[in-house]
């Protein structure tokens, strides 16, 4: 057992190396676990995207080219307030800094692209031209929204360690997780091992 003065008067590599096998000693358990979390991501993934494939390939062979359906007011409509509550979401969680942004940012981005594919593959009439004015402009959105899910990803990564700045840039957690907490979470699900914090 290390008392405390023992570990004052360990130097910095000292203290590294002895960081570096407790992590080692612990993190086996949990690591074995997370390639294993995976695995089964991988497999039902794939399985999943197989299976569409098939499916993809009998809609082709069998459905009609048009058709006469119910709901259309309450599907677009619908569609359209849970697009407006995921950009509100996103708005407001970028606005108080916090990590859930990355999710809600590839939401509303999925959902615009989304929308601009129904609506030009939808539209008849005079509706159509309003269809395709609409697409570039959802087009930009999506991509700038789906780019700053990636950016607040990375910023996450860089800044596991670091101190907040002064300027309040840094995401705050959410749920009470640590931006170290949710790095190491990833780290652990790719199957690498998690890097001691360099902060003191």
């Amino acid at each position: 057992m290390f008392s405390d003065d023992d570990l004052h008067a360990m130097d910095a590599a000292e203290r590294a190396e002895l960081l570096r096998r407790l992590v080692a000693s612990t993190g086996q358990a949990s690591l074995v676990e997370g390639r294993t979390q995976r695995e089964r991501y991988v497999a039902i993934t794939a399985v999943a995207a197989a299976f569409l494939v098939g499916w993809v390939v009998y809609l082709a062979a069998t459905l009609p080219r048009t058709y006469t359906t119910g709901h259309w007011r309450l599907t677009w409509v619908g569609f359209d307030c849970a697009l407006a509550f995921v950009l509100a979401a996103t708005a407001l969680l970028a606005l108080w800094r916090r990590q859930l942004v990355i999710v809600t940012s590839v939401m509303a981005g999925t959902l615009l692209i989304c929308d601009a594919w129904f609506d030009t593959t939808t539209a008849a009439g005079r509706d159509r031209w309003l269809s395709w004015v609409s697409v570039p402009l959802e087009t930009i959105l999506a991509i700038v929204l789906l780019g700053t899910g990636g950016v607040f990803l990375h910023h996450l990564g860089s800044t596991a360690s670091a101190a907040p700045s002064s300027t309040g840039s840094r995401l705050r957690p959410l749920l009470g997780m640590e931006v170290g907490g949710l790095r190491s979470t990833i780290r652990s699900l790719r199957g690498r091992p998690t890097e001691p914090s360099k902060a003191p």
